[in-house]
């Protein structure tokens, strides 16, 4: 998913579930996990 311009939109993850794992809120994912500018998420 692009965002649009770099610096000026955001994407909000409300609820993920990870492969092989329970559906978490996008805060829990975020605490446990390090997501980087321009990080891929998903396949």
């Amino acid at each position: 998913m692009a965002c649009g311009e770099e610096g000026r939109d955001r994407i909000a993850l409300e609820e993920v579930q990870p492969s092989g794992k329970r559906r978490m809120t996008g805060a829990e994912f975020a605490r446990g996990r390090r997501i980087d500018t321009g990080a891929r998420l998903g396949g």
